[in-house]
């Protein structure tokens, strides 16, 4: 099972350690831009031109976009925000997967965790895909009020809001709203996008802010609010959450990181690069969370 790559609470860390990982992502950052530069004045005179997949919004609750009906936690990356969740859930829990879509990561959690599944989702499509492996799915909007009287009352051991509380305006009324819906020893796990990423700040300070088609990341346009590593702490502390630990993600190996291949223990340096700078590297932040009196 996967290790937790924890960003907070922050550990000690050796400062010998930090400035030589420190001088490491400096020189992979001139590296990569240089290449890019590169390349960018081979297409400017060769005129080449790169086709960009557009995910349409009739595709958005399309599981084939996902790429992980049939995926194991197992065979996801190290670092990667679903397999330390996958960490984080107990096995046997009784998890409620608040905008669970068509149940791709539900399934994940049933097969890989043994866990029994229900389900939120507001588009009626996507929830009777979701219906045919998780125990119940609740069709409907939860910011009508009736709506949220159908889920049942201290229940579940896990309330799942993964890439959800992004979507919407307000975000805290909603972990606020479904802390009766948990067990006593019931907590919240949720991933957010981190908008303090390295891509995002090099973006901005060549003046661009710019959204990107659905289900393409941080900057996706589907998105209302954006969280760096303290205002995700802020916004469950002020809903009524203690902050147990936060989580740094990277989904994958990047270009950033192409050079480490050529190295021993590539693997644990990416990792550990990741760790030691987590609001600059992570894609994503995990977070778990109990609510203050449960705690």
């Amino acid at each position: 099972m996967a290790r937790i790559l924890t960003a907070y609470p922050q550990k000690q860390v050796k400062r010998l350690e930090y400035t030589l990982y420190g001088i490491m992502l400096g020189a992979l950052f001139l590296i990569y831009f240089g290449n890019r530069l590169v390349l960018s004045l081979v297409g400017r005179f060769t005129r080449q031109t790169k086709n960009t997949k557009i995910i349409t919004n009739s595709r958005r609750y399309d599981s084939r976009i996902y790429g992980v009906d049939n995926l194991r936690f197992e065979d996801l990356p190290e670092g990667n925000v679903w397999r330390q969740m996958a960490a984080a859930v107990p096995e046997n829990a009784v998890v409620l997967d608040v905008g669970c879509s068509t149940g791709h990561l539900g399934r994940m959690l049933v097969d890989s965790r043994h866990c029994t599944v229900d389900g939120i989702e507001i588009d009626p499509d996507a929830a009777a895909i979701a219906a045919q492996s998780y125990r119940q799915v609740f069709a409907g909007d939860l910011s009508d009020g009736d709506f949220h009287n159908h889920i049942p009352l201290g229940a579940y051991d896990v309330a799942l809001y993964m890439d959800v509380l992004e979507h919407l305006a307000e975000p805290g009324s909603l972990i606020n709203q479904l802390e009766r819906n948990l067990k006593g020893s019931g907590f919240a796990l949720a991933s957010i996008p981190n908008v303090a990423n390295w891509q995002v700040r090099f973006e901005l300070m060549r003046g661009r802010f710019e959204y990107t088609d659905l289900g393409t990341g941080i900057m996706d346009q589907s998105h209302l609010r954006f969280f760096t590593l303290s205002t995700l702490k802020g916004l469950f502390e002020q809903s009524g959450y203690q902050v147990d630990w936060i989580a740094a993600s990277f989904p994958n190996w990047h270009p950033l990181f192409e050079p480490l291949r050529f190295l021993p223990r590539s693997e644990d340096m990416r990792l550990r690069l990741l760790e030691l700078f987590p609001e600059l590297l992570s894609r994503q932040f995990l977070i778990r969370a109990c609510p203050v009196w449960k705690a």
